[in-house]
C-alpha cells in the first residue's frame, strides 16, 4: 500500500439518517450553502452588478461592513459544487425537535439572527434556552436588550455572559505570569526586537519559582471562545464540539468542522424500568474523563447564570453514561495552574481550592491542614508548628465545594499542599469597595491542592456544581499531554504532522517545542511544531504567515479528494492532525484534533517555570476533543481501512502537504481579536492605561459598527427606535441573495 496516499488518511462519512445515534467516531465538515461574490466578481450577470450599486452601505457604517451576492452551490456558476460530500447541516443535529427537551449552547460571535437559529436548527417557543456568549457589551442596558431579542423568541431563554463572578463586583486574582504572558503576545506584533524581548518576559518569569499558581491576571477579561452545543432528548445526550459560531455566516458560508457523540440515559435497572430520569453524582465523579472535564467545563462557564442554571445543567449531565466516550475533551480555562495530579485510588477527585493568605502569615509554606472548627466551618492553618494558627480563608466557592463532598459521603484528606502565588484580589467595583488601610490593600491568593476520596454514599448533593468545577482539570497543552502519553508515536514513523486555524500566534520555536512534548514527537532533529495550512487566494496574510513560511513551516491549503473545493471556503475550522505508519504491521495510526483551539499560545497556553514545576498559563475558555488511533500492540489486529479512525476525519486539506508561495501576497498587522479579547485590541491600538489601577482602558478600542451602537447597519440594541428610522439608514436590497457581512478575516 502506499503510505501517503490521501484515502488512508482522510475520509468522509454520511451523517446518521433520521434517529440514529451519533458514535463520536471521526468528525465531519459543514454543509455550504454557497459563495460570497463581491460586485467585482464576472460571474455576476449585469441585472445582478446593478443591484450591488443601489444597496450600497451608507457613509460612516464600518470599514468591515460590504455587500456580497450568495451564490448556491447549486448554482451553474458555481466554483465549489463537490465541496457538500458527507458534510453536516446543523439541522441535523435536532433529529426529534418535539422531542428536544432543552439546549445549551455557547459561542464567541453574537448571534446576530437568532429567528434564523430557531428555524434551522427547528428549536420550539417553549423550549429551555440557555446561551453562554462572550461578553460583547459594556453597559448592562446593552446585555438586557440583547437578551429581549432572545425571549422574543423563546418563552425561557438565559443568556448569560460569564466571567470571574457574578454580580455588580468582580473579584479577580491578578498574577505576573498572566502579565507577562499578556505582554509578551503584544510585543511579537511589532518587531523581531519585540519577538525578542517577548521571549525573554517569558523566560524570566517562568525562572522565578517564587512564583506560584494565580488564577491569573486574563482571568477578568478572558475571551469566551468555546463553541459547544447540548441537546438534551428522552432517550440520549447529544452533545457537539464545533469550531463555528452560532451565525448564518459560519454555518452556511465558512469552513468549519463538527464533532458529535450521543450518551445514552443511564441504562433500566434489573426490574425492567425506564432510564433513569434522575440524577447521580457518581455518574460524573466516576464516570471518566470525559464526564469530568464536560461538567466542569459547563459548571465553571455557567457560574453567575440567572435562574439556577448551573444546577440544573449540571443534574442533567448526572442523568448520562459517559463511559463510551469516543474521544478525550481539551477544555482551556484562564488562568495559571500545574499539571493535574492523579484521581485517589477508591474514589474521589483532587481540588484546586481557591484561599486569600491571611494576615501575617508565612509567604513560604508549602503544605497546610485542613481542619473544622468547632462551628462547621472549614479553616486552613499552618502545619508541622507548635500551635496551629490561621494560615488561609477559603473561598466561598472553596468552602462550598468541600460541603458537597461531605454531603456526598467523601472523606477530606486533613493534609493539602499549597502553592504561593504573587497574586493580588482586587476589587474592580470602586462605588462599593471600601478602602482598605496602606498595609492591607491586597492580599495574596493560595491555590489549594485537597484531596476527597472514597465512594459516594449519597446520589446528591446541593453544592455538587461547585465541587464539579473544583475538581482539578488539566487544560489546553497540559491536557494534550494527558490524552496521549500511554500510547507509543514513533518519530521515525511520522507522516504528516499538519495544522488549519482561523488565528496564528507569533510562536516561538520554544513554544512549539513545548508543545512537541505534550504530544509526544521528538523533534530534536527536525523543526518543531506542525506544518501550518496557509490561507488560499491572493487577499492580504497577517505577518505570523510570512514568519512560518521563513522557517518552511508554511504549507498549500490543496483541495482535498472527498470534497475538492474546500480550498476555496474561507476557513475558520480549527484542526491539528499527526499521521504516522505503522511499518511493522502495515497500518495507519495517530491522532486528530478538532475544536475551538487556534494555534496560539493564548489558547493552548504557555509553560512557564522549571520541568519538575511547570505551569501552564492559560488566556481563553475553550474546548475541543482529541481523536485517537493508537498504534497496534502486537499481534493486535488493530482497524484499518473502512474500520480507521481516519476513514471518518475528512480533512479540509489535501495530502501530501506542499510548500506554500505566498511571494507576492501582502502582509499586514491586525489584532489577534479572537485570541485576546477586547482589552487586547485597546492594548495594541492606543489604548491609555489607568495609572491608579494600571488596568488598559477601551475607550481607544474601535471596531466598526459594534461599539458605536449598530448591527449589519442597524441600531441592534436602541430598542427605542422607531421602525421607519431604522429602515431610513440603510435600504435593505430587493434581491434576497444579497446581504451585508463582515470581513471573514475578523469573524473568530
Amino acid at each position: 500500500m502506499d503510505n501517503s496516499a490521501e484515502e488512508v488518511w482522510s475520509g468522509a462519512r454520511t451523517p446518521p439518517a433520521g434517529d440514529g445515534w451519533y458514535t463520536g467516531r471521526g468528525f465531519w465538515l459543514n454543509e455550504i450553502y454557497g459563495e460570497e461574490l463581491n460586485e467585482d466578481d464576472p460571474r455576476l450577470t449585469l441585472e445582478e452588478k446593478h443591484a450591488f450599486e443601489v444597496s450600497a452601505p451608507s457613509e460612516g457604517s464600518g470599514a468591515e461592513q460590504y455587500r456580497v451576492f450568495e451564490l448556491p452551490v447549486t448554482d451553474a456558476r458555481s466554483e465549489v459544487p463537490a465541496v457538500n460530500r458527507g458534510a453536516l447541516r446543523l439541522s441535523d443535529l435536532n433529529h426529534d425537535p418535539e422531542g428536544l427537551r432543552t439546549a445549551l449552547f455557547t459561542t464567541y460571535d453574537l448571534v446576530d439572527d437568532v429567528g434564523w437559529l430557531q428555524e434551522e436548527l427547528r428549536l420550539r417557543r417553549d423550549l429551555p434556552i440557555t446561551l453562554c456568549v462572550h461578553s460583547w457589551f459594556e453597559q448592562q442596558e446593552q446585555q438586557d436588550s440583547y437578551l429581549a431579542s432572545w425571549r422574543s423568541c423563546f418563552d425561557d431563554a438565559v443568556v448569560h455572559f460569564p466571567k470571574t463572578a457574578g454580580g455588580g463586583t468582580c473579584r479577580t486574582f491578578r498574577s505576573r505570569h498572566g502579565l507577562a504572558s499578556y505582554l509578551s503576545s503584544w510585543m511579537r506584533s511589532f518587531s523581531r526586537l519585540g519577538h525578542v524581548l517577548a521571549s525573554l518576559i517569558l523566560s524570566s518569569a517562568g525562572q522565578d519559582s517564587s512564583v506560584g499558581q494565580g488564577r491569573g491576571w486574563n482571568d477578568w477579561i478572558c475571551t469566551v471562545h468555546s463553541k459547544l452545543l447540548l441537546l438534551e432528548f428522552p432517550d440520549r445526550l447529544r452533545v457537539a464540539v464545533t469550531t463555528a459560531n452560532l451565525t448564518r455566516t459560519h454555518w452556511c458560508f465558512r469552513g468549519e468542522a463538527v464533532w458529535v457523540q450521543d450518551f445514552p440515559r443511564v441504562e433500566p435497572g434489573d426490574d425492567g424500568t425506564a432510564p433513569s430520569e434522575q440524577p447521580d453524582a457518581s455518574r460524573i465523579l466516576c464516570g471518566g474523563q470525559f464526564a469530568v472535564g464536560l461538567a466542569h467545563f459547563v459548571a465553571d462557564l455557567l457560574a453567575g447564570a440567572p435562574r439556577g442554571r448551573r444546577g440544573v445543567w449540571t443534574a442533567r449531565l448526572a442523568a448520562f453514561d459517559f463511559s463510551r466516550a469516543a474521544a478525550g475533551l481539551v477544555p482551556s480555562l484562564p488562568g495559571l495552574f500545574p499539571r493535574g495530579r492523579a484521581r485517589p485510588p477508591g474514589g474521589g477527585a483532587v481540588l484546586r481550592l481557591w484561599a486569600e493568605r491571611a494576615a501575617g502569615s508565612a509567604r513560604n509554606l508549602s503544605r497546610a491542614l485542613l481542619r473544622q472548627t468547632s462551628a462547621g466551618a472549614w479553616a486552613l492553618l499552618s502545619a508541622g508548628t507548635a500551635s496551629a494558627t490561621l494560615t488561609a480563608r477559603l473561598s466561598i466557592e472553596s468552602l462550598a465545594a468541600l460541603g458537597a463532598a461531605e454531603e456526598l459521603g467523601l472523606r477530606v484528606r486533613p493534609e493539602v499542599e499549597l502553592f504561593e502565588s504573587d497574586s493580588w484580589e482586587e476589587d474592580h467595583n470602586e462605588e462599593t469597595a471600601s478602602p482598605k488601610p496602606d498595609g492591607e490593600k491586597s492580599h495574596a491568593a493560595w491555590l489549594v491542592r485537597a484531596v476527597v476520596e472514597g465512594p459516594c454514599r449519597a446520589t446528591w448533593a446541593q453544592d455538587l456544581p461547585a465541587l464539579v468545577s473544583c475538581i482539578e482539570v488539566d487544560y489546553g497543552l497540559f491536557a494534550l499531554r494527558r490524552c496521549l502519553e500511554d500510547s507509543p508515536w514513533l518519530q521515525e514513523e511520522e507522516l504528516h504532522y499538519a495544522a488549519i486555524s482561523s488565528s496564528v500566534d507569533w510562536l516561538r520555536d520554544g513554544w512549539m517545542e513545548d508543545f512537541d512534548a505534550c504530544v509526544g514527537r521528538d523533534a530534536s532533529h527536525r523543526s518543531p511544531g506542525p506544518a501550518v495550512i496557509a490561507p488560499g487566494g491572493d487577499a492580504p496574510l497577517h505577518m505570523s504567515y510570512g514568519e512560518l513560511a521563513k522557517r518552511r513551516k508554511l504549507r498549500t491549503h490543496s483541495p482535498p479528494w472527498h470534497a475538492p473545493g474546500r480550498e476555496r471556503v474561507p476557513n475558520h475550522s480549527k484542526i491539528i492532525a499527526r499521521h504516522l505508519w505503522d511499518s511493522t504491521n502495515g497500518k495507519p495510526y495517530g491522532w486528530v484534533y478538532l475544536g475551538s483551539h487556534n494555534l496560539t499560545a493564548w489558547a493552548w497556553g504557555s509553560i512557564v517555570g522549571d520541568r519538575r514545576h511547570s505551569k501552564l498559563w492559560v488566556g481563553n475558555r475553550e474546548l475541543g476533543v482529541l481523536l485517537i488511533q493508537p498504534r497496534a500492540s502486537e499481534g493486535s489486529p488493530g482497524d484499518h481501512g473502512a474500520d480507521s479512525l481516519f476513514a471518518g476525519t475528512p480533512l479540509p486539506f489535501g495530502l501530501p502537504l506542499l510548500p506554500a508561495d505566498i511571494e507576492g501576497r501582502e502582509l499586514q498587522r491586525w489584532g489577534d481579536e479572537e485570541e485576546q479579547g477586547i482589552h487586547e485590541w485597546s492594548w495594541g491600538h492606543g489604548g491609555e492605561a489607568d495609572e491608579a489601577s494600571g488596568m488598559w482602558q477601551e475607550a481607544c478600542w474601535k471596531f466598526a459598527g459594534w461599539r458605536s451602537g449598530s448591527w449589519g447597519n442597524q441600531s441592534w440594541w436602541q430598542d427605542d427606535a422607531e421602525p421607519s428610522e431604522r429602515e431610513s439608514e440603510t435600504a435593505e436590497p430587493q434581491d434576497w441573495r444579497f446581504r451585508a457581512s463582515s470581513g471573514w478575516w475578523w469573524v473568530p
